[in-house]
């Protein structure tokens, strides 16, 4: 999109991925492997567990989230807005944006979101 609309400003912001399992643990590990420590995250069910190198706890990861809402609170609202993120993150946004609290369910298993979706929200 940078190379398409060279002349639109850009802006890199804290918006990646919710990595929340050891990077190490998960290396060389195919998805049904990693299906096993995913579930063993999600059985934690601790908001400020870090899996281990590499990851980041729920909680940190809602700090982001809580950050990237007030960023977006502060746009001029005739502006558009353009986010590149993924799936899970994306979940805990809207899911702090419309019900405050937000649980491991809600990202895990909220919305329907696919990492190549478009969502469009309105501030």
């Amino acid at each position: 999109m940078i190379e398409k609309y060279p002349d639109v400003p850009v802006e890199i912001w804290d918006i990646q991925e919710f990595t929340y399992l050891d990077a190490d643990r998960c290396k060389n590990t195919s998805v049904m492997e990693r299906e096993a420590i995913r579930n063993e995250y999600l059985t934690e069910n601790n908001p400020d567990f870090v899996h281990g190198k590499g990851a980041e706890s729920f909680n940190q990861m809602m700090h982001r989230a809580d950050n990237l809402l007030d960023k977006l609170s502060k746009v001029e609202t005739d502006k558009f807005v353009v986010i590149f993120t993924h799936a899970q993150f994306i979940r805990a946004v809207l899911a702090r944006k419309e019900y405050g609290m937000v649980t491991f369910t809600d990202v895990f298993e909220g919305v329907e979101i696919n990492n190549t979706d478009i969502v469009k929200l309105r501030f």
